[in-house]
């Protein structure tokens, strides 16, 4: 009997400590993900403009499904296959927003952040046509500043929220 409660309080003892390592990795995990705000004056301009003119092209041109041309040399392996295979939820939601919301009037850069990787979010505030609808829009670069992911938020917030 003393043998079996050794051997149970031991197993305890191993899934309590297995919790408190996940715990800790999770949280090294969430630090890296931890982002600050950066002076949009301390990135180039060149940058800004190819980030400015890609979330031009994928939302002014969404209504007639004309999408930039993306290739490794500017785009990550993962916007890549995300861009082959979620192309048509992409046009869906062009045309939901568009029907409901009317065309993207305007787009400002706000904000950017960037991560301890230096990798960066480009957070756009965008007016569409139809009842001034204010959307958010979040262009995503790696720190060798290629396209990563493209994030459509249907409401704008003035306080960034990690997604």
């Amino acid at each position: 009997m003393k043998n079996k409660l050794h051997i149970l309080l031991y197993l305890s003892f191993v899934i309590c400590l297995s919790c408190k390592s996940t715990d800790l990795n999770t949280a090294e995990v969430n630090s890296n993900s931890v982002k600050h705000l950066i002076e949009k004056e301390t990135i180039e301009d060149d940058m800004i403009k190819r980030v400015d003119d890609f979330s031009l092209e994928v939302f002014n041109n969404c209504y007639a499904h004309e999408f930039p041309k993306v290739n490794k040399d500017i785009a990550t392996d993962r916007l890549l296959s995300e861009w082959k295979e979620t192309k048509t939820k992409f046009i869906y939601a062009c045309e939901k927003y568009g029907h409901k919301y009317g065309k993207l009037k305007s787009l400002n850069l706000i904000e950017v952040l960037s991560d301890k990787n230096n990798n960066k979010s480009f957070r756009y505030k965008g007016i569409l046509s139809t009842r001034s609808k204010t959307i958010e829009i979040r262009i995503l670069t790696t720190s060798d500043d290629k396209f990563d992911k493209i994030i459509f938020i249907p409401k704008w917030s003035e306080e960034y929220k990690e997604i």
